[in-house]
């Protein structure tokens, strides 16, 4: 017959279980914090009611410290409201810019056939100057930087200076597919300018990657959208200057003139700096959790000074939830309701879903005018040991314990013995 263990040694190997699976348990699980809930928008009746039980849950649960409905709804809007401030700001400075570009284009053009060609010159480099400061409209500014170009070239070329076809070369890599008009350009510069792009597309064209934060935003080279699926083998540009725009919603936007070279590829990163929502709230955050933007839950979480968010979404509808941390993680998600299922069952899903972020302790009454719905006084708290932590913590360990006597007193007089397994 095997010779069984010691019952202590049994007693120790599971003791050691127990705590080695409560820490792996603690590790991966979220600890109780604030929360704050981001309502969706609901038009269908039975969708609302689902959400209705499920908000009702969340705010009157006395061991969870949830912020303020209406205090998180009015930062969203403030927020919003100074977000589409700066945007307002930036296109109106971009449109003056350019606006200015173009109107000393256009007196290039009177210094050019009063044969000024020095103030002509001066002029356009001043444009170019303007051109170059802006990052909006990539394609307005690519058509001003070709008329540029071609007319730097024209006037260089008049002036006897050998370098005009350089920019001949510039105004034919910003838009080859473009023709001169015999109405604006005479026919030795149109004749210069077709040779010129003849031999820049001979040459062929060098890829440029791209890449940044956030991964959706939208990359726009020479008024031409960067199709989404070049973004690892490369977008084809031909060799020199070239206008990017960077955008993504709820940042602000981003340009500058990159030189491509003929040999080696072309490469840019970015990181767009955020600015706030971009329309409804609500549906933005939504939006950018999809689009696996961290950095603005982050913010998100860090405006609201909350360490959980509530997200949620009624597309299709049904009603569905994330649970995001404070560095913008989705650390769960569910599906509170879908057609069939009865009102009361959201709401037992979202209990669910948000039950390790239930607070076991008293909370301190003295920061009751804070906007969180923290306990009332008379509220029961539970039973805990010294210390604060709860009698049913240990509610197993001391069963076992208690079982552990028991068969010790049992082991003294039968000398039975004792073999558990787990």
């Amino acid at each position: 017959m095997r010779k069984s263990p010691p019952f202590t040694r049994i007693l120790a190997a599971a003791l050691a279980v127990m705590m080695l699976k409560a820490s792996a348990a603690e590790a991966v699980s979220p600890a109780p914090g604030s929360l704050a809930v981001l309502e969706p928008p609901m038009s269908a009746p039975e969708v609302r009611a689902a959400w209705d039980g499920v908000r009702s849950g969340i705010y009157l649960d006395p061991l969870l410290l949830v912020r303020g409905r209406e205090e998180v709804q009015k930062e969203l809007e403030v927020w919003r409201q100074t977000a589409e401030s700066v945007r307002s700001a930036i296109r109106t400075a971009d449109r003056i810019t350019l606006d200015r570009a173009q109107s000393l284009l256009e007196e290039a053009w009177v210094f050019y056939f009063q044969f000024d060609y020095g103030r002509a010159t001066g002029v356009l480099g001043e444009s170019k100057n303007l051109l170059l400061s802006t990052p909006g409209d990539s394609g307005f500014r690519t058509q001003l930087m070709f008329e540029l170009l071609l007319l730097s070239g024209i006037v260089a070329r008049a002036s006897g200076d050998e370098s005009y076809i350089n920019d001949f070369k510039g105004a034919a890599a910003l838009d080859p597919h473009r023709e001169l008009s015999n109405e604006k350009y005479s026919p030795e510069n149109i004749t210069i300018y077709r040779r010129v792009r003849n031999d820049l597309l001979k040459g062929g064209q060098v890829p440029f990657f791209i890449e940044g934060n956030p991964t959706d935003a939208v990359v726009v080279v020479d008024g031409e959208e960067l199709a989404a699926e070049s973004a690892d083998t490369g977008h084809l540009i031909l060799p020199g200057n070239h206008f990017i725009e960077v955008s993504a919603p709820g940042y602000e936007p981003w340009g500058l003139s990159l030189d491509a070279e003929r040999f080696g590829p072309a490469s840019l990163r970015f990181e767009l700096v955020p600015i706030g929502p971009d329309g409804d709230p609500d549906t933005f955050f939504l939006e950018r959790l999809k689009a696996g933007d961290r950095t603005f839950m982050a913010l998100l979480a860090g405006k609201l000074d909350v360490d959980y968010m509530l997200v949620t979404d009624t597309d299709g509808g049904a009603l569905r939830a994330w649970l995001i941390d404070r560095d913008g993680r989705t650390l769960d998600h569910a599906s509170l309701w879908e057609r069939g299922d009865d009102r009361g069952s959201a709401a037992r899903k979202a209990a669910e879903l948000i039950k390790p972020l239930r607070q076991e302790w008293a909370l301190d009454q003295t920061t009751a005018d804070a906007p969180f719905n923290l306990p009332a006084p008379e509220q029961a708290v539970p039973e805990t040991l010294e210390g604060g932590t709860p009698w049913s913590r240990y509610a197993l360990a001391i069963g076992i314990l208690i079982l552990a006597a028991a068969a010790a007193g049992a082991d003294r007089g039968s000398g039975t013995r004792i073999e558990a397994t787990w």
